[in-house]
C-alpha cells in the first residue's frame, strides 16, 4: 500500500519539499482535531480498545514504534499556549497508552490480505554507548537507534523480506475482533472528484478548488482524497475528503500564507497539499476508522481517520522527521574497540604500536548496515569491517600500498577490492564479496606484466583464464566522497 501510494504521488512529490517546522507543527488545522476532555483524545464511549498503531519496519530483526515525545507527561509552562500544551499533552497521551498497552499489540499486518503475529521485546531508550537515543525522528537505516518499544515475530521462521522502514499497522486482539477490515483499491492513475463533489464543497467553506485528488476506493463505497482550494483573502486552505454516495466529508486543514505566490502547508512544498494516504480501514462499532500516512519530503504524520456518528475527525498522533538526506550512524565505541582489537590479531608483529584513529562508512552491499574503513593517522595503514547488530568481521587489511575501491551489483550484492603494486612488473588483487554484511567469497590474484600468474577462489587454485574472467566481470566501481571522521571524538 505504501508503495502504491508513493507511486501515485510521485509527480506530485517531485514538486513537494517538505521539512521540520518543528516537531509536529508544519500544519495547522481549520478544525481541532477530534479531543476528549483534559487533552486525551476522543475515543468511543465504553470502547477501551487500544487504537491502531505503526510499526516501523526495515526486517524482522528491526520492528519498532518509534517514541515521538519525551516520556515524562508535559507540564504547562509560561512560554506556552494552552493551545500548544493541549496539542503536546494529546501527543504525550497517545504515546503513554501505547507503553501501558505494549504487550497487547499481537497482530501485524504486512499489507490487507498478510498478517503476522508479534511480540513486545523489549524497550530502547540509549545508544549503545549509553547515552539517550533520539525520539521524533524516523531514521533511514536500521543500525541507528530510537527510542521506542521493540517487536519480534512470535515465529522468527516468518519471512517478511526487507521492508526498508516502512511503517506497518499493528493491533490488538481485541481491536481486531471488534472491527471488520475493509479492502482499498487504488487507480492505475489519479483521477480528481466528479464535478458535484467539488461544488458542494466550494459552496459549503465559499472557496474556488484549484486541484483534487482521489488517492483510493474504500469497500466498494467510500471515496477517499483530497481537495485544494485557491487562496482567498490570505486564507489557505485543503481539505481530506471522504465520499459516500451523496454524503461528502471533509476535514480542513490550514496552511500559511506570504502572498498570491508564497502559500502552503509545509516548508518549501511550493503551494502542493500532499494528501494522506490510507494504510488501513476498518468498520468499527461506531462506525468507518481509517489508518493513515501522510508523505513529506522530510517529515512523515501518522494518525487515524474516524466517521463515527456522520463526524468526519483526524487524530494525528504526531509529526515524525523523516528521510534525512545521507543520513549515517556513528561508530559505536564498542564497536570501535572490537575492530582495533581484530586488527591487532591479525598480524601482532606488524599491527603492534599502529593505532586506527579515523574511520569511513559506506554500504557496500545495500543492505542498510554499513561496512566500515579505519585508518591511522597517517592514512597509511587501515582494514576493513563488516559491523550488523553488533558482531564486528575483518574483511582485509589495507597497508598502504594498495588501492581500496568499492563495488555494487545489481540487487545489492557488493564488493570490497584491495589491489596495487607487489613490487616490481606485478600486480596483487584481494577481492570481497559482501552480501549481508557477511563476506561470502574471497578471491585473490597475482599478476605479472599483466598476465595473470596464479589466483585463488575461496582458498582453492583455479586457472588463470578463470582468475582473468572473475576480475573482468566486477560491478563498475562504487565512486563515494571519502571523508575521515574522528574515532575518540565524535557527536552521538
Amino acid at each position: 500500500m505504501r508503495k502504491m501510494m508513493m507511486l501515485a504521488l510521485g509527480a506530485l512529490m517531485l514538486m513537494a519539499g517538505c521539512k521540520d517546522k518543528g516537531r509536529a507543527t508544519a500544519e495547522v488545522a481549520a478544525a481541532s482535531d477530534s479531543t476528549g476532555t483534559k487533552g486525551q483524545p476522543a475515543v468511543a464511549p465504553n470502547d477501551t480498545t487500544p487504537l491502531p498503531m505503526f510499526l516501523c519496519c526495515f526486517d524482522k530483526e528491526h520492528m519498532q514504534v518509534a517514541y515521538w515525545y519525551q516520556l515524562e507527561k508535559p507540564k504547562n509552562t509560561e512560554n506556552e499556549s494552552e493551545e500548544q500544551f493541549r496539542k503536546s499533552h494529546e501527543e504525550w497521551y497517545v504515546q503513554d497508552a501505547v507503553r501501558r498497552n505494549r504487550a497487547l499489540y499481537t497482530k501485524l499486518f504486512l499489507d490487507e490480505k498478510n498478517i503476522v503475529d508479534i511480540r513486545y521485546a523489549g524497550e530502547v531508550l540509549t545508544t549503545p554507548d549509553g547515552n539517550e537515543a533520539y525520539y521524533g525522528t524516523l531514521h533511514s537505516r536500521a543500525s541507528i537507534p530510537m527510542q521506542g518499544l521493540r517487536y519480534e515475530l512470535t515465529d522468527p521462521a516468518v519471512d517478511i523480506g526487507n521492508q526498508e522502514g516502512a511503517l506497518l499497522v499493528m493491533v490488538t486482539d481485541d481491536y481486531l475482533k471488534s472491527r471488520k477490515q475493509l479492502e482499498c483499491t487504488y487507480d492505475e492513475q489519479t483521477k480528481a472528484f466528479p464535478p458535484s463533489v467539488l461544488e458542494k464543497l466550494e459552496k459549503q467553506y465559499g472557496m474556488t478548488v484549484s486541484q483534487s485528488m482521489m488517492v483510493c476506493h474504500i469497500d466498494g463505497r467510500y471515496d477517499f482524497g483530497m481537495v485544494q482550494f485557491k487562496p482567498k483573502d490570505k486564507q489557505v486552505l485543503a481539505l481530506e475528503v471522504l465520499v459516500d454516495g451523496s454524503q461528502v466529508y471533509s476535514y480542513p486543514v490550514k496552511g500559511y500564507y506570504e502572498s498570491e505566490t508564497s502559500f502552503g502547508w509545509n516548508v518549501d512544498d511550493e503551494g502542493e497539499y500532499n494528501p494522506s494516504s490510507i494504510e488501513m480501514a476498518f468498520m468499527g462499532p461506531r462506525g468507518l476508522e481509517l489508518c493513515y500516512e501522510r508523505f513529506c519530503v522530510e517529515s512523515l504524520g501518522v494518525g487515524l481517520f474516524r466517521l463515527h456518528d456522520g463526524q468526519f475527525t483526524r487524530e494525528q498522533y504526531t509529526l515524525y522527521q523523516y528521510n534525512i538526506p545521507d543520513e549515517k550512524a556513528p561508530l559505536w565505541k564498542r564497536d570501535a574497540a572490537q575492530m582495533r582489537k581484530l586488527y591487532l590479531e591479525h598480524d601482532p608483529h606488524e599491527n603492534k604500536g599502529r593505532e586506527l584513529t579515523k574511520y569511513f562508512f559506506v554500504d557496500i552491499d545495500n543492505d542498510g548496515f554499513e561496512e566500515y574503513w579505519l585508518r591511522d593517522n597517517d592514512e597509511k595503514q587501515g582494514a576493513l569491517f563488516t559491523c550488523r547488530q553488533g558482531k564486528i568481521a575483518l574483511i582485509g587489511i589495507d597497508d598502504g600500498r594498495r588501492q581500496v575501491s568499492f563495488r555494487r551489483g545489481k540487487g545489492g550484492t557488493g564488493y570490497a577490492v584491495i589491489a596495487g603494486s607487489a613490487g616490481g612488473p606485478s600486480m596483487y588483487y584481494e577481492v570481497y564479496k559482501i552480501d549481508h554484511s557477511q563476506v561470502t567469497q574471497r578471491f585473490t590474484a597475482l599478476e605479472i606484466y599483466g598476465e595473470m600468474s596464479e589466483c585463488t577462489l575461496n582458498g582453492n587454485k583455479i586457472s588463470p583464464e578463470r582468475g582473468t574472467k572473475y576480475l573482468k566481470s566486477l560491478p563498475k566501481v562504487l565512486d563515494p566522497y571519502v571523508y575521515w571522521l574522528d574515532i575518540d571524538n565524535q557527536e552521538q
